[in-house]
């Protein structure tokens, strides 16, 4: 079953349901505490008015491929929060936002934007339902892994991309690297939830194979 993944960036929400002044920017960290409460209701309430910031941020710079690239981020994790029929919506918005983040900056986010871009194709549904496409989405991970391979969140996806087709070994090689590097960078408490779930997806199927092997 394909799923939107949780992953964000910069917005403007701070923690404890209080937002921030115009012109303020949110953390990796305290962005991670909202992806992580409890309530769907609540996370999408919070993600809707960071999604109506971020607008409001691309309209005041329109050349700015960051704020793009955070724009894209966000209605990504409210494809994930709303799911369904909502979840494509967003995920068009998604894409929109992160393409025109590249067009300005192929670099955006030092191979973050490409990679986000290349996991959205991987995890939205296929025609006839919607835009998603495994081959587009390999060649930007391949392009992402080029122009960053000391990205925590490109190795991530990469990894996640060879687990989902079968390539095990590379799925490792490319989550060791990741948790080499994620303490070092921005979003260390986004990425932990993440890779914690693909190790142990790993470790069961190590797990399993022992367990076939001794029968």
């Amino acid at each position: 079953m394909k799923l939107f993944p949780i992953l964000c960036a910069v917005c403007w929400i701070c923690l404890g349901g209080q937002y921030a002044r115009a012109g303020e920017q949110i953390t990796y960290d305290q962005l991670s505490v909202i992806l992580n409460l409890s309530s769907a209701a609540a996370r999408s309430k919070e993600l809707k008015m960071l999604q109506h910031k971020a607008q409001q941020s691309v309209r005041d710079c329109e050349h700015c491929a960051k704020d793009w690239l955070m724009l894209g981020i966000i209605c990504r994790e409210l494809a994930l929060t709303e799911g369904g029929v909502t979840a494509l919506k967003f995920a068009r918005l998604s894409r929109k936002a992160l393409t025109q983040a590249l067009r300005l900056d192929r670099h955006a986010g030092q191979g973050s934007a490409m990679a986000y871009l290349g996991w959205l194709y991987h995890e939205t549904p296929g025609w006839p339902f919607s835009f998603g496409d495994d081959e587009k989405a390999g060649k930007l991970l391949t392009q992402a892994l080029a122009q960053a391979p000391d990205n925590a969140l490109v190795n991530l996806a990469y990894a996640q991309f060879c687990f989902d087709k079968q390539d095990f070994d590379n799925a490792r090689r490319y989550l060791d690297t990741a948790l080499q590097l994620h303490k070092s960078s921005e979003a260390p408490g986004l990425l932990n939830p993440k890779m914690t779930t693909l190790s142990t997806k790993l470790n069961s199927r190590t797990d399993n194979e022992i367990v076939a092997d001794r029968r």
